[in-house]
């Protein structure tokens, strides 16, 4: 269960639970505190509802509910990867999965892509 984050000091203990030693540095901590300033672009569809899309599930995100990220991925009908006892920075503990996601992703959308200009 995700849990709220109160200041930024306890942000590592939330994201970076699993992540390698060597990976924890103050400079992501602190970059990864702020939020970008929102995009003047509007949006007019959700492309998840037209496309295909891929997500991975973090089995111990304390920053976001799992629960709540499959039920986000299934109703997007994403193809979904669960990775068990990884933190919220999945991307950093658990690079080669997050890795083969993309590039099954990627060789997925070519392939249609191909079948479909013949």
């Amino acid at each position: 269960m995700a849990k709220p984050i109160s200041t930024p000091t306890s942000f590592p203990n939330c994201s970076l639970l699993t992540c390698p030693a060597n990976k924890l540095c103050s400079e992501h901590v602190r970059k990864s505190w702020h939020l970008p300033k929102c995009s003047p672009n509007h949006l007019t569809a959700a492309a998840w509802k037209a496309k295909p899309s891929w997500a991975v599930v973090a089995g111990n995100d304390q920053i976001i509910n799992s629960d709540l990220e499959r039920w986000y991925y299934k109703r997007a009908k994403s193809h979904t990867i669960e990775i068990k006892g990884a933190s919220h920075s999945v991307y950093v503990s658990h690079p080669k999965e997050v890795a083969a996601v993309i590039t099954e992703a990627a060789r997925k959308v070519e392939t249609e892509a191909m079948a479909s200009e013949k």
